[in-house]
Parts: structure tokens; sequence; C-alpha cells
């Protein structure tokens, strides 16, 4: 089932729904959204989730936009990368298995 962007933003603002279907939605969102900018802001924001499952998932299809869509904003995702990094040494192996995928797929 396809997903709107309105539909996603709901499943994930809901304060009732489950962190797995939050992550189920998130996944699915790679194929739903064609708007790389699009997903690579909805990714930024919950790598910072509380939620461990919720963050390193969101920090992992950032990597899977470079590799779908060959496009991602580098500075902006090092950015943040960085911040989660100093902040949640635990998300450092998910963080650098994406900037591994980023740089696989994208070329300077």
């Amino acid at each position: 089932m396809n997903h709107s962007k309105e539909e996603i933003l709901l499943v994930m603002d809901s304060s009732t729904i489950s962190y797995m279907e939050k992550c189920r939605i998130l996944l699915s969102a790679l194929s739903d959204i064609e708007d790389w900018r699009w997903l690579q802001e909805l990714y930024l924001k919950y790598a910072l989730d509380q939620n461990d499952s919720i963050a390193g998932l969101s920090i992992t299809c950032i990597g899977h936009i470079a590799r779908i869509h060959q496009n991602i904003d580098l500075p902006r995702v090092h950015k943040v990368f960085q911040y989660i990094s100093e902040t949640r040494p635990n998300l450092k192996g998910r963080i650098k298995d994406s900037l591994d995928d980023i740089s696989a797929f994208i070329t300077s």
C-alpha cells in the first residue's frame, strides 16, 4: 500500500502508534515517496528520536536514499550525524554504515 506524505506524518506524529508500526512506515516511505529531499528531512528528524529503533532505522534509510536516488544533502546529513555521534555513541555503527552507503552511491 502506498502512503502519502500526509499519512506518513500522521503515523509518525501519533502518540498511540507503536514504535514497530512507525518503523514499518519509515521503511515503506522509501518506496512510496519519490521526493528525496522530503525523505531526507523525514529521516533526519527521526534520526533524533529517543527510541533507538526509530533513530537507527532513520539513519540507515538516509543511506538508502543515496542508493535509490543517487542524491543527498551531504553537509546537512554530516551535521546531524555528527551531533548524534556525540550524544548517542550507541548509534555510531548505524551512522558509519549509512555514510559507507552514501560514499558508495554519491560521487562528488
